[in-house]
């Protein structure tokens, strides 16, 4: 798809302006609304396309997507869309970049209360498996393990952080 004769890409703002006039939408307009998952998403010629897919291949239109390769954001911001936020990663290395889970109480991701042991947990997941880090008496020491281990498997920075600057 030639995406350039139909979207201008605004590197400062992360935006896709619409280049024609197209149902209701005058040119220069920001293209996309917001689908339940949270990205923003538009719809051409009767399909449906999420803005980031749409932004990537008209930034590096050599370096398409390939089968389990996903785009990832981040910062975690599912609508921020600029070029510095924008990585292309195997489906695995984009999970080792999730935000927080809004259920978490610990505030660490893989750290939990074992109220029964009167410990700390750590655990961490990794290709669908629980892998237990073990007990702590603190929860300082819980979190610096699992800290460990996250760099230990190549989990990114910003992995369990709320959205991120």
């Amino acid at each position: 798809m030639n995406w350039s004769a139909i979207f201008r890409y605004d590197e400062d703002t992360g935006n896709l302006h619409w280049n024609i006039p197209r149902r209701g939408h005058k040119p220069n307009a920001v293209a996309g609304t917001k689908h339940s998952r949270g990205y923003l998403q538009l719809g051409h010629k009767g399909k449906k396309y999420f803005v980031h897919r749409v932004i990537w291949d008209l930034i590096y239109p050599e370096d398409k997507l390939k089968p389990g390769e996903e785009i990832d954001h981040i910062n975690h911001d599912k609508t921020d869309n600029r070029r510095c936020n924008l990585r292309k990663v195997p489906h695995k290395d984009n999970a080792r970049n999730m935000p927080l889970n809004p259920l978490n109480t610990s505030g660490v991701t893989g750290v939990v209360w074992r109220k029964n042991e009167g410990k700390w947990q750590a655990q961490l997941r990794r290709n669908d498996t629980c892998i237990y880090l073990g007990s702590y008496s603190t929860f300082e020491e819980a979190v610096a393990v699992r800290k460990m281990a996250e760099k230990e498997f190549g989990f990114h920075h910003n992995h369990g952080a709320d959205k991120c600057d």
